[in-house]
Protein backbone atom coordinates (compact mmCIF):
# COMPACT_ATOMS: atom_id res chain seq x y z
CA UNK A 1 0.00 0.00 0.00
CA UNK A 2 2.81 2.39 0.78
CA UNK A 3 4.24 1.79 -2.66
CA UNK A 4 0.86 2.63 -4.25
CA UNK A 5 0.63 5.82 -2.17
CA UNK A 6 4.03 6.94 -3.36
CA UNK A 7 3.03 6.19 -6.95
CA UNK A 8 -0.23 8.16 -6.68
CA UNK A 9 1.58 11.02 -5.00
CA UNK A 10 4.17 11.07 -7.74
CA UNK A 11 1.47 11.16 -10.36
CA UNK A 12 -0.24 13.98 -8.54
CA UNK A 13 3.00 15.96 -8.37
CA UNK A 14 3.53 15.44 -12.10
CA UNK A 15 -0.04 16.56 -12.82
CA UNK A 16 0.38 19.62 -10.61
CA UNK A 17 3.65 20.45 -12.36
CA UNK A 18 1.95 20.15 -15.74
CA UNK A 19 -0.88 22.37 -14.53
CA UNK A 20 1.62 24.93 -13.23
CA UNK A 21 3.55 24.86 -16.48
CA UNK A 22 0.35 25.13 -18.51
CA UNK A 23 -0.80 27.99 -16.30
CA UNK A 24 2.52 29.76 -16.76
CA UNK A 25 2.32 29.25 -20.52
CA UNK A 26 -1.29 30.46 -20.54
CA UNK A 27 -0.39 33.49 -18.43
CA UNK A 28 2.52 34.27 -20.74
CA UNK A 29 0.32 33.87 -23.77
CA UNK A 30 -2.27 36.18 -22.21
CA UNK A 31 0.42 38.75 -21.41
CA UNK A 32 1.79 38.43 -24.94
CA UNK A 33 -1.65 38.83 -26.48
CA UNK A 34 -2.34 41.80 -24.21
CA UNK A 35 0.91 43.39 -25.27
CA UNK A 36 0.12 42.67 -28.92
CA UNK A 37 -3.32 44.22 -28.51
CA UNK A 38 -1.81 47.29 -26.87
CA UNK A 39 0.78 47.50 -29.66
CA UNK A 40 -1.91 47.20 -32.33
CA UNK A 41 -3.97 49.86 -30.59
CA UNK A 42 -0.97 52.18 -30.30
CA UNK A 43 0.06 51.47 -33.87
CA UNK A 44 -3.49 52.12 -35.06
CA UNK A 45 -3.60 55.40 -33.14
CA UNK A 46 -0.18 56.38 -34.46
CA UNK A 47 -1.20 55.49 -38.01
CA UNK A 48 -4.38 57.52 -37.61
CA UNK A 49 -2.35 60.52 -36.41
CA UNK A 50 -0.03 60.23 -39.39
CA UNK A 51 -2.95 59.93 -41.79
CA UNK A 52 -4.73 62.82 -40.09
CA UNK A 53 -1.56 64.91 -40.34
CA UNK A 54 -1.28 64.17 -44.05
CA UNK A 55 -4.99 64.90 -44.48
CA UNK A 56 -4.69 68.28 -42.77
CA UNK A 57 -1.54 69.12 -44.72
CA UNK A 58 -3.25 68.20 -48.00
CA UNK A 59 -6.22 70.41 -47.09
CA UNK A 60 -3.92 73.37 -46.47
CA UNK A 61 -1.86 72.77 -49.61
CA UNK A 62 -4.96 72.51 -51.80
CA UNK A 63 -6.44 75.67 -50.32
CA UNK A 64 -3.22 77.58 -50.86
CA UNK A 65 -2.89 76.41 -54.46
CA UNK A 66 -6.45 77.45 -55.33
CA UNK A 67 -7.04 80.51 -53.16
CA UNK A 68 -3.68 82.04 -52.29
CA UNK A 69 -1.12 81.41 -55.04
CA UNK A 70 -3.60 82.68 -57.65
CA UNK A 71 -4.84 85.79 -55.83
CA UNK A 72 -3.27 88.98 -54.52
CA UNK A 73 -5.33 88.76 -51.32
CA UNK A 74 -7.02 85.76 -49.75
CA UNK A 75 -9.37 85.31 -46.82
CA UNK A 76 -8.67 82.65 -44.25
CA UNK A 77 -10.52 79.39 -43.93
CA UNK A 78 -11.06 76.43 -41.64
CA UNK A 79 -11.91 72.83 -42.34
CA UNK A 80 -12.49 69.64 -40.39
CA UNK A 81 -12.81 66.15 -41.80
CA UNK A 82 -14.42 64.99 -38.57
CA UNK A 83 -13.69 61.97 -36.42
CA UNK A 84 -10.18 63.20 -35.62
CA UNK A 85 -9.07 62.63 -39.22
CA UNK A 86 -7.62 66.10 -39.64
CA UNK A 87 -8.55 69.77 -39.40
CA UNK A 88 -6.90 73.09 -40.22
CA UNK A 89 -7.25 76.82 -39.66
CA UNK A 90 -5.73 79.20 -42.21
CA UNK A 91 -5.36 82.95 -41.53
CA UNK A 92 -5.94 85.76 -44.03
CA UNK A 93 -3.16 86.42 -46.53
CA UNK A 94 -2.05 89.69 -48.12
CA UNK A 95 1.09 88.30 -49.76
CA UNK A 96 1.60 88.90 -53.48
CA UNK A 97 2.55 85.38 -54.60
CA UNK A 98 5.35 84.61 -57.02
CA UNK A 99 6.76 88.10 -56.56
CA UNK A 100 9.69 87.61 -54.22
CA UNK A 101 13.34 87.73 -55.22
CA UNK A 102 14.58 86.06 -52.03
CA UNK A 103 16.59 82.94 -52.84
CA UNK A 104 15.68 79.65 -51.24
CA UNK A 105 17.34 79.26 -47.84
CA UNK A 106 17.99 75.56 -48.39
CA UNK A 107 18.08 73.54 -51.55
CA UNK A 108 15.60 70.77 -52.18
CA UNK A 109 16.95 69.06 -55.28
CA UNK A 110 13.82 66.93 -55.61
CA UNK A 111 11.53 69.74 -56.67
CA UNK A 112 10.46 71.39 -59.94
CA UNK A 113 13.04 74.15 -59.45
CA UNK A 114 15.91 71.69 -59.77
CA UNK A 115 17.33 72.85 -56.43
CA UNK A 116 17.16 76.63 -56.99
CA UNK A 117 14.59 79.38 -57.23
CA UNK A 118 12.91 81.79 -54.84
CA UNK A 119 11.29 81.21 -51.46
CA UNK A 120 8.45 83.19 -49.91
CA UNK A 121 6.84 82.82 -46.46
CA UNK A 122 3.08 82.91 -46.69
CA UNK A 123 2.58 83.72 -43.01
CA UNK A 124 4.77 85.06 -40.22
CA UNK A 125 3.66 82.18 -37.98
CA UNK A 126 3.23 78.49 -38.79
CA UNK A 127 -0.24 77.21 -39.64
CA UNK A 128 -1.88 75.23 -36.84
CA UNK A 129 -3.58 71.96 -37.65
CA UNK A 130 -5.12 69.16 -35.63
CA UNK A 131 -4.46 65.47 -36.17
CA UNK A 132 -5.86 62.70 -34.00
CA UNK A 133 -6.70 65.13 -31.21
CA UNK A 134 -3.19 66.62 -31.16
CA UNK A 135 -2.20 70.11 -32.28
CA UNK A 136 0.60 70.32 -34.84
CA UNK A 137 2.30 73.23 -36.61
CA UNK A 138 3.71 73.40 -40.10
CA UNK A 139 5.30 76.17 -42.14
CA UNK A 140 4.13 76.50 -45.73
CA UNK A 141 6.44 78.22 -48.21
CA UNK A 142 5.83 79.35 -51.77
CA UNK A 143 8.69 78.21 -53.95
CA UNK A 144 8.96 79.48 -57.52
CA UNK A 145 11.27 79.32 -60.49
CA UNK A 146 11.20 79.49 -64.26
CA UNK A 147 10.86 75.99 -65.68
CA UNK A 148 12.75 77.08 -68.81
CA UNK A 149 15.73 78.10 -66.67
CA UNK A 150 15.72 75.00 -64.47
CA UNK A 151 16.49 72.21 -66.89
CA UNK A 152 13.36 72.29 -69.06
CA UNK A 153 14.23 74.36 -72.13
CA UNK A 154 10.91 73.54 -73.83
CA UNK A 155 7.46 73.78 -72.20
CA UNK A 156 4.25 73.31 -74.18
CA UNK A 157 1.25 74.59 -72.23
CA UNK A 158 -2.51 74.34 -72.50
CA UNK A 159 -4.16 74.27 -74.94
CA UNK A 160 -0.90 73.29 -76.63
CA UNK A 161 -0.81 72.24 -80.22
CA UNK A 162 1.81 70.68 -82.45
CA UNK A 163 5.46 70.84 -83.37
CA UNK A 164 6.55 70.30 -86.96
CA UNK A 165 9.94 70.50 -88.59
CA UNK A 166 13.33 69.78 -87.10
CA UNK A 167 13.35 70.71 -83.41
CA UNK A 168 15.64 69.19 -80.77
CA UNK A 169 15.80 69.90 -77.05
CA UNK A 170 19.03 69.44 -75.08
CA UNK A 171 17.21 68.76 -71.82
CA UNK A 172 13.70 67.91 -70.68
CA UNK A 173 10.50 68.87 -72.47
CA UNK A 174 7.31 69.53 -70.50
CA UNK A 175 4.06 68.62 -72.29
CA UNK A 176 1.05 69.88 -70.34
CA UNK A 177 -1.22 68.68 -73.14
CA UNK A 178 0.17 65.48 -74.65
CA UNK A 179 -2.56 65.09 -77.28
CA UNK A 180 -0.77 67.07 -79.96
CA UNK A 181 1.69 65.96 -82.61
CA UNK A 182 5.33 66.47 -81.66
CA UNK A 183 7.82 65.69 -84.41
CA UNK A 184 10.80 66.59 -82.28
CA UNK A 185 13.66 65.08 -80.30
CA UNK A 186 14.38 65.56 -76.60
CA UNK A 187 16.60 63.97 -73.98
CA UNK A 188 13.48 63.33 -71.85
CA UNK A 189 9.94 64.60 -71.48
CA UNK A 190 7.21 64.75 -68.85
CA UNK A 191 3.43 64.78 -69.11
CA UNK A 192 0.61 65.07 -66.53
CA UNK A 193 -0.31 61.45 -67.23
CA UNK A 194 2.00 59.03 -68.97
CA UNK A 195 0.55 58.04 -72.35
CA UNK A 196 0.63 54.51 -73.63
CA UNK A 197 2.96 55.43 -76.46
CA UNK A 198 5.96 57.64 -77.12
CA UNK A 199 5.06 61.16 -78.17
CA UNK A 200 8.51 62.45 -79.05
CA UNK A 201 11.83 60.94 -79.99
CA UNK A 202 15.34 60.88 -78.67
CA UNK A 203 18.25 60.30 -81.05
CA UNK A 204 15.80 59.42 -83.76
CA UNK A 205 13.81 56.84 -81.77
CA UNK A 206 10.70 57.14 -79.63
CA UNK A 207 11.20 57.38 -75.86
CA UNK A 208 8.70 56.88 -73.03
CA UNK A 209 7.66 59.78 -70.82
CA UNK A 210 9.35 60.30 -67.48
CA UNK A 211 7.44 61.19 -64.32
CA UNK A 212 5.52 64.43 -64.19
CA UNK A 213 6.79 67.21 -61.85
CA UNK A 214 6.70 66.09 -58.28
CA UNK A 215 4.00 68.36 -56.89
CA UNK A 216 1.23 70.54 -58.40
CA UNK A 217 2.40 73.77 -60.06
CA UNK A 218 0.63 77.06 -60.70
CA UNK A 219 1.57 79.87 -63.01
CA UNK A 220 -0.66 82.94 -62.89
CA UNK A 221 -3.66 84.57 -61.28
CA UNK A 222 -7.20 83.34 -61.82
CA UNK A 223 -9.38 85.29 -64.22
CA UNK A 224 -12.87 85.10 -65.59
CA UNK A 225 -16.16 84.04 -64.06
CA UNK A 226 -16.03 81.65 -62.42
CA UNK A 227 -12.35 81.77 -61.57
CA UNK A 228 -10.52 78.56 -62.36
CA UNK A 229 -7.34 77.49 -60.55
CA UNK A 230 -4.50 77.76 -63.02
CA UNK A 231 -2.42 74.76 -62.11
CA UNK A 232 -3.52 72.84 -65.19
CA UNK A 233 -0.80 74.17 -67.48
CA UNK A 234 -2.64 77.26 -68.73
CA UNK A 235 -0.17 79.92 -69.87
CA UNK A 236 -1.30 83.43 -68.88
CA UNK A 237 1.79 85.27 -67.72
CA UNK A 238 2.48 88.10 -70.14
CA UNK A 239 -0.25 90.60 -69.25
CA UNK A 240 -2.84 88.97 -67.01
CA UNK A 241 -5.22 91.34 -65.20
CA UNK A 242 -4.40 90.01 -61.73
CA UNK A 243 -0.77 91.09 -62.00
CA UNK A 244 0.34 87.79 -60.44
CA UNK A 245 3.41 86.40 -62.19
CA UNK A 246 2.88 88.97 -64.94
CA UNK A 247 5.78 89.85 -67.22
CA UNK A 248 4.16 93.23 -67.85
CA UNK A 249 4.54 93.97 -64.13
CA UNK A 250 8.07 92.53 -64.03
CA UNK A 251 9.07 94.76 -66.94
CA UNK A 252 8.55 97.72 -64.60
CA UNK A 253 9.69 96.35 -61.26
CA UNK A 254 12.80 94.53 -62.52
CA UNK A 255 14.19 97.06 -64.98
CA UNK A 256 17.84 97.97 -64.45
CA UNK A 257 17.70 100.74 -67.07
CA UNK A 258 14.00 101.51 -66.78
CA UNK A 259 11.24 100.63 -69.22
CA UNK A 260 10.05 102.38 -72.34
CA UNK A 261 6.81 101.90 -74.25
CA UNK A 262 6.87 102.06 -78.03
CA UNK A 263 4.41 101.59 -80.86
CA UNK A 264 5.10 101.12 -84.54
CA UNK A 265 2.51 103.76 -85.36
CA UNK A 266 4.57 106.63 -83.87
CA UNK A 267 8.15 107.68 -84.61
CA UNK A 268 10.63 107.51 -81.73
CA UNK A 269 14.33 107.02 -81.09
CA UNK A 270 15.60 106.43 -77.55
CA UNK A 271 18.17 104.22 -75.80
CA UNK A 272 18.53 101.63 -78.53
CA UNK A 273 14.84 101.53 -79.58
CA UNK A 274 13.77 103.08 -82.90
CA UNK A 275 10.28 103.20 -84.41
CA UNK A 276 9.82 104.42 -87.99
CA UNK A 277 6.16 105.27 -87.48
CA UNK A 278 5.16 102.89 -90.27
CA UNK A 279 4.94 99.70 -88.23
CA UNK A 280 8.63 98.77 -87.86
CA UNK A 281 10.43 98.78 -84.49
CA UNK A 282 14.17 98.13 -84.25
CA UNK A 283 15.92 97.27 -80.96
CA UNK A 284 19.71 97.29 -80.67
CA UNK A 285 20.73 94.68 -78.09
CA UNK A 286 24.27 96.06 -77.92
CA UNK A 287 23.16 99.47 -76.62
CA UNK A 288 24.32 99.66 -72.96
CA UNK A 289 21.43 101.99 -72.07
CA UNK A 290 18.78 99.60 -73.37
CA UNK A 291 16.19 98.76 -70.72
CA UNK A 292 13.02 96.73 -70.79
CA UNK A 293 10.69 97.45 -73.70
CA UNK A 294 6.92 97.17 -74.12
CA UNK A 295 5.89 97.11 -77.80
CA UNK A 296 2.21 97.85 -78.34
CA UNK A 297 -0.36 97.86 -81.17
CA UNK A 298 0.62 99.31 -84.52
CA UNK A 299 3.74 97.15 -84.89
CA UNK A 300 3.93 94.62 -87.71
CA UNK A 301 7.72 94.18 -87.95
CA UNK A 302 10.16 93.86 -85.03
CA UNK A 303 13.92 93.76 -85.64
CA UNK A 304 16.29 92.60 -82.91
CA UNK A 305 19.85 93.61 -83.78
CA UNK A 306 22.39 91.18 -82.40
CA UNK A 307 26.17 91.38 -82.55
CA UNK A 308 28.45 90.64 -85.49
CA UNK A 309 31.87 90.50 -83.82
CA UNK A 310 33.42 88.60 -80.93
CA UNK A 311 34.19 91.86 -79.09
CA UNK A 312 30.57 93.02 -79.39
CA UNK A 313 29.25 89.64 -78.24
CA UNK A 314 31.47 89.84 -75.16
CA UNK A 315 30.24 93.37 -74.41
CA UNK A 316 26.62 92.30 -74.84
CA UNK A 317 27.15 89.31 -72.58
CA UNK A 318 28.27 91.66 -69.80
CA UNK A 319 25.32 94.06 -70.25
CA UNK A 320 22.16 94.01 -68.14
CA UNK A 321 19.52 91.42 -69.00
CA UNK A 322 16.47 92.81 -70.81
CA UNK A 323 12.81 91.88 -71.18
CA UNK A 324 11.02 92.76 -74.42
CA UNK A 325 7.25 92.34 -74.47
CA UNK A 326 5.13 92.55 -77.60
CA UNK A 327 1.51 92.87 -76.48
CA UNK A 328 -0.97 93.40 -79.29
CA UNK A 329 -4.32 93.76 -77.55
CA UNK A 330 -6.44 94.96 -80.48
CA UNK A 331 -9.05 92.42 -81.58
CA UNK A 332 -10.91 94.62 -84.11
CA UNK A 333 -10.40 93.04 -87.56
CA UNK A 334 -10.86 96.42 -89.24
CA UNK A 335 -8.01 98.13 -87.38
CA UNK A 336 -5.88 95.23 -86.20
CA UNK A 337 -2.27 95.24 -87.41
CA UNK A 338 -0.76 91.76 -86.87
CA UNK A 339 2.85 91.16 -85.93
CA UNK A 340 3.94 89.60 -89.19
CA UNK A 341 7.64 89.11 -88.48
CA UNK A 342 10.33 89.22 -85.81
CA UNK A 343 13.79 89.38 -87.39
CA UNK A 344 16.84 88.17 -85.45
CA UNK A 345 19.92 89.73 -87.01
CA UNK A 346 23.41 88.25 -86.51
CA UNK A 347 23.87 86.45 -83.16
CA UNK A 348 23.25 87.57 -79.60
CA UNK A 349 25.02 87.09 -76.27
CA UNK A 350 22.91 89.50 -74.22
CA UNK A 351 20.54 87.87 -71.75
CA UNK A 352 17.16 88.37 -73.35
CA UNK A 353 13.54 87.43 -72.67
CA UNK A 354 11.14 87.98 -75.57
CA UNK A 355 7.44 87.61 -74.76
CA UNK A 356 4.74 87.86 -77.43
CA UNK A 357 0.98 87.93 -76.79
CA UNK A 358 -1.54 88.65 -79.54
CA UNK A 359 -5.25 88.94 -78.83
CA UNK A 360 -6.05 88.10 -82.44
CA UNK A 361 -4.29 84.73 -82.33
CA UNK A 362 -2.65 85.36 -85.70
CA UNK A 363 0.67 83.69 -86.44
CA UNK A 364 4.12 85.30 -86.50
CA UNK A 365 7.29 84.44 -88.40
CA UNK A 366 10.49 84.32 -86.35
CA UNK A 367 13.08 84.95 -89.01
CA UNK A 368 16.76 84.05 -88.57
CA UNK A 369 18.17 85.27 -91.91
CA UNK A 370 21.68 84.03 -91.18
CA UNK A 371 23.03 81.28 -88.96
CA UNK A 372 25.77 83.59 -87.69
CA UNK A 373 29.11 82.60 -86.15
CA UNK A 374 27.43 82.03 -82.81
CA UNK A 375 24.04 81.28 -81.25
CA UNK A 376 21.14 83.37 -79.99
CA UNK A 377 20.79 83.80 -76.22
CA UNK A 378 17.02 83.94 -75.93
CA UNK A 379 14.11 82.91 -73.72
CA UNK A 380 10.84 82.91 -75.66
CA UNK A 381 7.39 83.11 -74.06
CA UNK A 382 4.53 82.92 -76.56
CA UNK A 383 0.83 83.28 -75.71
CA UNK A 384 -1.97 82.85 -78.22
CA UNK A 385 0.62 83.25 -80.97
CA UNK A 386 1.49 80.40 -83.35
CA UNK A 387 5.01 80.84 -84.71
CA UNK A 388 7.10 79.68 -87.63
CA UNK A 389 10.87 79.60 -87.20
CA UNK A 390 12.21 80.57 -90.61
CA UNK A 391 15.86 79.54 -90.60
CA UNK A 392 18.70 80.11 -93.05
CA UNK A 393 19.07 76.55 -94.21
CA UNK A 394 21.41 75.55 -91.39
CA UNK A 395 21.28 74.66 -87.70
CA UNK A 396 20.29 77.46 -85.28
CA UNK A 397 21.04 77.22 -81.55
CA UNK A 398 18.83 79.09 -79.08
CA UNK A 399 20.35 79.20 -75.60
CA UNK A 400 17.55 79.75 -73.11
CA UNK A 401 14.35 78.04 -74.11
CA UNK A 402 10.77 78.23 -75.29
CA UNK A 403 7.37 78.11 -73.62
CA UNK A 404 4.24 78.34 -75.72
CA UNK A 405 0.59 77.35 -75.86
CA UNK A 406 0.27 77.28 -79.64
CA UNK A 407 1.68 75.53 -82.71
CA UNK A 408 5.39 75.70 -83.54
CA UNK A 409 6.80 75.08 -87.00
CA UNK A 410 10.47 74.97 -88.00
CA UNK A 411 11.27 75.56 -91.66
CA UNK A 412 14.42 75.47 -93.79
CA UNK A 413 16.80 74.23 -91.13
CA UNK A 414 16.97 72.73 -87.65
CA UNK A 415 16.36 74.49 -84.32
CA UNK A 416 18.23 73.39 -81.21
CA UNK A 417 17.05 74.52 -77.76
CA UNK A 418 19.81 74.53 -75.14
CA UNK A 419 19.55 75.38 -71.42
CA UNK A 420 20.96 78.67 -70.16
CA UNK A 421 24.00 77.94 -67.99
CA UNK A 422 24.04 81.31 -66.20
CA UNK A 423 20.44 82.30 -65.33
CA UNK A 424 21.40 84.86 -62.65
CA UNK A 425 19.32 88.05 -63.03
CA UNK A 426 17.64 86.53 -66.07
CA UNK A 427 15.45 84.62 -63.59
CA UNK A 428 14.02 87.96 -62.49
CA UNK A 429 12.62 88.58 -65.97
CA UNK A 430 10.96 85.24 -66.69
CA UNK A 431 7.59 83.77 -65.81
CA UNK A 432 7.69 81.29 -62.94
CA UNK A 433 6.08 78.08 -61.84
CA UNK A 434 5.00 78.13 -58.20
CA UNK A 435 4.56 75.26 -55.77
CA UNK A 436 4.12 74.67 -52.03
CA UNK A 437 6.70 73.07 -49.76
CA UNK A 438 5.93 72.09 -46.17
CA UNK A 439 8.37 72.30 -43.24
CA UNK A 440 8.25 71.55 -39.53
CA UNK A 441 9.15 74.77 -37.66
Amino acid sequence: MKRRTRTAGGVLIVVLAIILIAGAITAGWIMTMTSEMEYVAQFSESAKRRIATENATALVRQYLLVNVLTKAEATGASGDLGGGWGSMTIPDSAVMPLATFSPSAGYNHFNPGNGGGYSQDLYSLPITMAAGGESISRRFLIKSRSSVLSGTPAAFHMPSASVSGSLSVAGQTLLWQPAGAYTMASISYATPSTPGFSLIGGNGTGIPASNFPFIPLTGSGTEGTPSIPVFDGTLNVIANTSGINSLAVMSETSAVNGRQIVTGASTSDSDGVVSDGAGKVTIDLLDPDLGNVLVEDGTDHLILKGQSSAADRTAAGNAAAVLIIVHLANTDPATNIPLEQVEFQNSNHRKLVLAIKTASGLGTVLNFPQAGPDSWRLVLTLENTPVTFQLSGASQDVIGGLQTDQAVSVQNGSLNLVSETDPKLLDRLTARDGWIEVYTP
